[in-house]
């Protein structure tokens, strides 16, 4: 048995009768009304005061983010070598000398070490022979090291090179444990660099402000064209 309540009367259309859980009663109403179905909305693109949409346009975003491309480019194409230089370089057996290109900077000699980390070469068993005089100096700290295929070397003498040139570096006195020596650039020369690393994260903030600024424009462009507005 249905409960009391207001039903739509099959015998009048468009009418609705009170049930009162017993018998159909002599209230009847009309059936109310219902809302139509509104579609929702298609989104309004921005508009400039010309009709024109808003939104930055595909050539703009495409230069921004090239131009961030090509800033982090010229910064790496700088710092790479950089950090090649400071890693890596000629090695050689010691006693002995080695003939290389050296460019203007300073330049560390590694010593090649064993478990105990012990050192034997100093400035006065390094010669150095070139277009310009070098005075090498002691590397106290012995805190930059290399390590290459699992061997260890820990920069001992340091000495400056004002003109570029061949020079012949020669180690002289008893071989220290390991007998070996490497060249390159200190690592603390890398913080001369800290320029182009801004370079490079501004460049990357450039090419992620292309892509958002792509993005918006194709967004724009889409409701636009939804909309029936001419881009």
């Amino acid at each position: 048995m249905a409960a009391p309540g207001w039903y739509p009367d099959t015998t009048r259309p468009g009418t609705q009768r009170y049930w009162d859980g017993g018998a159909w009663t002599g209230h009847t109403a009309p059936l109310p009304a219902t809302a139509p179905v509104v579609p929702p909305p298609v989104p309004r693109p921005r508009l400039r005061a010309d009709g024109t949409v808003k939104g930055p346009s595909l050539w703009s975003s495409l230069a921004v983010a090239g131009s961030g491309a090509a800033l982090v480019v010229a910064a790496l194409a700088l710092v790479v070598p950089a950090f090649i230089d400071a890693v890596s370089g000629p090695r050689w057996d010691v006693p002995g000398t080695h003939r290389t290109h050296l460019d203007e900077g300073t330049w560390l000699l590694h010593e090649r070490v064993g478990f105990s980390r012990f050192v034997e070469i100093g400035p006065g068993d390094v010669v150095v022979d070139g277009p310009a005089p070098v005075s090498p100096r002691d590397d106290g700290s012995l805190t930059e090291t290399i390590t290459i295929n699992e061997r260890e070397y820990v920069g001992v003498v340091r000495f400056d090179i004002t003109r570029a040139g061949t020079y012949d570096i020669t180690v002289r006195g008893e071989p220290s444990i390991a007998g070996e020596v490497l060249l390159a650039r200190p690592l603390s020369t890398l913080g001369s660099y800290w320029p182009w690393f801004v370079a490079i994260g501004v460049g990357g903030l450039s090419i992620v402000a292309g892509i958002v600024m792509a993005i918006i424009g194709a967004t724009n462009r889409s409701r636009a064209a939804r909309a029936g507005v001419a881009t």
